[in-house]
């Protein structure tokens, strides 16, 4: 009898595979699941790679009028599909059996600290009485919890869907305290933070879907040759890299959009003045195929305070 401990652990690293596998299965096409899902098309194709990976098993067959299960796909629905549908059900029972005034977002921990938690107290006046609650996650994912309302993330442009929002591109420069840049007015060009790399703060994000711009990509994009960089000191949280920045213990990436607050208090500043423009960005969505009168509105107050 398999441990129930490591059986949930276990479990919990492929939930949101398993649903969108049994979604695929439900439709026949992944096209059909994704706009279920409200999940773009490469999502909803990596969410299923991720599954076959997990098991060392292929479950689809992919053709040009959609895809089929493979035996092992067959066998994987057998075994799933009466005490998913059975749980789905019960879940979806209990947790829209009350609570009408809540408003759930999901967002990325970046973009919940720094752009949406210092207008927190704006969106309740906005809203009244609806009870707010942000879920914040490295990878936020509509269908993760039951009940989301908006979901805003970070994504490639061909990966957002047709309705969403976009919010925030990415552009990214190089930033630091000012106390940083007056000690080291030897750091002017991108080539110069080759020699400088101790100083370098770099995102540990492990990311099956989503890539933020890195060191890396920065340096590459202005020419610079990466080999040999390393990553001397590395947090998998960003707001302890900014944190780390302001404090005058290294240089980081800022996120215009994010850290605009800080550099307009001139807790941060530009170390250079490049700035690496990616077809990646914020985008925001509804999560419900009907979306309440507080989701519209929210997501309404959220991008014309983006566009000011």
């Amino acid at each position: 009898m398999a441990d129930t401990g490591n059986s949930y652990t276990k479990l919990a690293r492929s939930a949101a595979d398993l649903c969108a596998f049994m979604m695929v299965c439900r439709h026949g096409q992944l096209s059909a699941a994704a706009r279920e899902m409200k999940l773009s098309q490469p999502s909803l194709s990596q969410r299923i790679r991720n599954l076959e990976t997990a098991l060392d098993q292929q479950l689809f067959e992919r053709g040009p009028k959609g895809v089929t299960l493979t035996r092992d796909g067959q066998a994987l629905y057998r075994k799933l599909h009466r005490p998913l549908t059975e749980l789905a059900e019960q879940f979806w029972e209990v947790s829209n059996s009350k609570r009408p005034d809540r408003l759930l977002i999901a967002v990325d921990f970046a973009f919940a600290y720094f752009w949406l938690l210092p207008r927190l107290p704006a969106i309740r006046e906005k809203l009244g009485d609806v009870d707010v609650c942000v879920l914040t996650s490295q990878e936020p994912s509509v269908d993760l919890v039951s009940g989301t309302d908006l979901i805003i993330q970070m994504g490639e442009a061909g990966q957002a869907l047709a309705d969403a929002t976009w919010l925030i591109k990415e552009k990214v420069s190089v930033v630091c305290s000012p106390a940083f840049k007056d000690l080291h007015p030897e750091l002017r060009t991108p080539g110069d933070l080759k020699d400088a790399k101790a100083y370098l703060l770099h995102l540990n994000a492990p990311s099956r879907t989503t890539h933020w711009c890195n060191w890396e990509e920065w340096l590459n994009a202005w020419g610079v040759d990466t080999a040999g960089l390393g990553k001397g000191t590395v947090f998998n949280n960003y707001e302890m890299i900014v944190q780390a920045t302001v404090r005058g213990q290294g240089i980081a990436l800022g996120w215009q959009g994010l850290v605009d607050d800080l550099m307009r208090s001139n807790a941060l500043t530009e170390l250079m003045p490049q700035v690496f423009e990616t077809e990646r960005g914020y985008y925001m969505s509804h999560a419900k195929a009907t979306p309440s009168r507080s989701a519209i509105e929210l997501h309404n107050w959220i991008a014309r305070e983006i566009a000011l």
